[in-house]
């Protein structure tokens, strides 16, 4: 089995967007857009929540 088949394959939560190809289990996470939106949701919902920065993978 070679490297990228030990890893899960990750995609988006959301959007279900292949986020990092891997072998046959899943995992789920958020891409940048969907979080971008989250976000802006949340800054609408809650307008005094204390913001602070993401982290972005690169």
């Amino acid at each position: 089995m070679n490297e990228q088949q030990d890893k899960p394959t990750t995609i988006c939560a959301w959007c279900d967007e292949v986020l990092e190809n891997g072998g046959p289990d899943v995992s789920h996470g958020i891409c940048t857009a969907c979080a971008e939106q989250f976000i802006q949701q949340l800054d609408l919902a809650c307008p005094t929540r204390q913001r602070h920065a993401l982290p972005i993978a690169s």
